[in-house]
């Protein structure tokens, strides 16, 4: 009941800002910050999984939902992504959640991303990815308060800027994948219709930062995932094309090496070419694959990178 009491007050201060009295007044209670206290146990979370989250009481659903966030960080795949994660993914996109749970949810899950990275490396960027799951489910039906959406969106941009934990898919721990779950999470909230051109600037700034980070060579559809996020931001049409083409070409640049060609000489160079390329090589599909103006305009400055890279 102590730890129960500590995770309320804790929920409370975290959803001081602008958070009307009638809705912090409706908020479920808090979970457990343990997973091992999700009701039933770990054989009740499996069969809730098995059963796809069919839970028919909505008042139940919702503080099972903040149950389930308590199990974010569990080292146990099985429980983290497959019944944690996709429970609350499944229930948020179901329509399952109220806008009270939807509230406390943001409010948790905040507090997590913005947290330090720790050892195991779980639940940070498992909330980074539930996160945006109600970033999605705000966009498609707004209902947090300003100033929690604008809280989140800074948090996203932070969220990626602050990741060092570049570690993907592991065959006994399962997935961490920071670094594109934070691009779904820049995805998400740059694509709420209140969030404001400064903040995809913020957001875009944030991303970049993780094209290609020093001596890393991605292998995990990291690169995919970032060139997802910058797709559709650049199809809300807020920046102008002067923005674009400054923010691909710095994205392409060499530095710090004086060329491309120079990329060969060293480990960290070729780390970085290889990157690079696949970063743009995806903006590039994605841009060919969804034919349009705007698209049209997205495909040929990854293009012109790519020769730019190429060509070193």
């Amino acid at each position: 009941m102590r730890n129960r009491k500590r995770t309320i007050i804790a929920l409370a201060l975290l959803l001081t800002v602008a958070v009307p009295p009638g809705v912090r007044a409706a908020l479920p209670e808090a979970s457990p910050s343990d997973c091992d206290d999700y009701p039933g146990g770990r054989a009740a979370l499996r069969s809730l999984a098995a059963g796809g989250f069919e839970v028919a009481d909505a008042a139940a659903r919702q503080r099972l939902a903040l149950a389930l966030a308590a199990c974010l960080g569990d080292p146990d795949p099985a429980i983290r992504d497959d019944a944690a994660f996709t429970g609350l993914a499944t229930w948020l996109r179901g329509g399952g959640i109220d806008e009270a749970t939807r509230l406390a949810l943001a409010g948790l899950l905040h507090g997590w991303v913005e947290a330090g990275e720790d050892a195991d490396g779980f639940r940070r960027p498992f909330a980074a990815l539930a996160l945006a799951e109600v970033a999605r489910a705000d966009r498609l039906s707004p209902a947090l308060p300003e100033a929690v959406r604008a809280r989140i969106a800074a948090a996203a941009a932070r969220f990626l800027e602050t990741t060092r934990d570049f570690r993907g898919y592991d065959a006994g721990a399962g997935w961490r994948h920071a670094v594109a779950h934070g691009a779904d999470l820049v995805l998400q909230i740059g694509m709420h219709p209140a969030t404001t051109a400064d903040e995809t600037r913020r957001l875009l700034a944030a991303l970049a930062t993780r094209v290609a980070p020093p001596g890393v060579s991605w292998i995990h559809g990291e690169p995919e995932r970032l060139a997802r996020a910058v797709f559709f931001l650049h199809g809300r049409g807020l920046l102008d094309d002067a923005f674009w083409d400054g923010w691909f070409t710095t994205v392409g640049s060499p530095a710090p090496l004086a060329g491309w060609g120079e990329a060969f000489r060293t480990a960290e160079g070729l780390a970085r070419r290889h990157d690079v390329l696949a970063f743009l090589h995806a903006v590039a599909f994605a841009a060919r694959a969804n034919p349009g103006p705007a698209s049209d305009r997205l495909g040929a400055l990854a293009h012109r990178e790519l020769v730019r890279v190429q060509g070193g």
